[in-house]
């Protein structure tokens, strides 16, 4: 949906219209983080292209031609977010802190003002889970209101967010971790990755959702191995971002690669990676993240294994 479409739904569709203001708002929140996905360029690239993606976002001329734009990072969004509250007669500006992460805040008609930082949001959201950077995020002022839990399962349940039922998949997420505890580190990553909740839970999800969602859940499985047993690999095709997750266990090695076109992890024979690399595959970003001298010093050694 366009946001002059959203514009003209927040003041005349009675999905909109009829709901309390701040269940409103909210709504508005949830469908711009359905349809927004950090930009990988920007997280993977290096000072240079950071610089000028960030340059570009940051400005304020010609935002109208830009508030359709679906790949962002924090500052494009926030100016979107600015542009179609504004639009809607609220006072709602953009702030910036520490390390050049930028976030909004929004005045209520009854005078509180409320902070949203809704890149941060974008995985809980497209994840089906609770928001927490809606009305929940506190400046050093302290001069925001803070919309309590009770008042966020409200709003979704009047906003249909996740679902119908207004179920989040929270629960279901930690039921599926805790099953898991008790098996050997790579049974439980392979099968984290296999589950079919867990399939359907990220199916919707951005490139960039998808991968914080499972770098969380993964360093939540590893516990303290994590860049020890188990590494999250940034990769690239000749067209697309992907990533490899490299499980080293005594006696066993095992590697997932993401499958773009397919939407999941994909079980990697490490006998495959060099035939892979011929046809564009490149193992790391930059090439010195960690795991990418482990993974192909073992390809070498399982080469070598091979031909003997």
């Amino acid at each position: 949906m366009k946001v002059k479409e959203l514009i003209k739904k927040a003041s005349e569709d009675p999905n909109y219209v009829n709901l309390p203001e701040i269940s409103m708002i909210k709504k508005i929140y949830i469908e711009l983080g359905l349809n927004r996905t950090f930009s990988p360029e920007y997280y993977f690239g290096n000072s240079k292209t950071k610089a000028k993606i960030y340059s570009l976002a940051e400005s304020k001329s010609k935002i109208a031609e830009r508030v359709d734009n679906k790949t962002i990072i924090c500052c494009s969004l926030a100016r979107q977010f600015e542009y179609l509250f504004r639009e809607l007669g609220y006072y709602c500006t953009v702030i910036k802190e520490d390390h050049e992460h930028v976030y909004n805040l929004l005045r209520l008609k009854d005078g509180r003002l409320i902070g949203l930082d809704l890149q941060r949001d974008l995985e809980f959201i497209q994840t089906g889970r609770r928001t927490r950077f809606f009305g929940a995020t506190e400046n050093k002022n302290n001069l925001l209101s803070i919309i309590s839990d009770e008042e966020q399962i409200k709003i979704d349940r009047d906003i249909r967010y996740p679902n119908t039922n207004g179920e989040y998949n929270d629960e279901r997420l930690d039921q599926i971790k805790k099953n898991l505890k008790g098996l050997s580190l790579g049974n439980r990553i392979k099968l984290f990755l296999q589950n079919e909740d867990i399939l359907q839970m990220t199916i919707s999800a951005g490139y960039m959702q998808k991968y914080a969602f499972y770098y969380n859940m993964i360093k939540e499985l590893a516990e303290d191995d994590m860049w020890q047993k188990v590494y999250i690999i940034p990769c690239r095709t000749e067209n697309d971002y992907t990533n490899i997750i490299y499980v080293k266990e005594k006696n066993s090695s095992e590697a997932f690669i993401y499958s773009q076109k397919n939407q999941v992890y994909m079980g990697l024979k490490l006998s495959t990676i060099p035939k892979l690399e011929e046809q564009g595959l490149r193992i790391g970003i930059k090439g010195k993240e960690k795991g990418v001298n482990l993974l192909r010093r073992d390809i070498k050694t399982n080469r070598g294994n091979v031909n003997r």
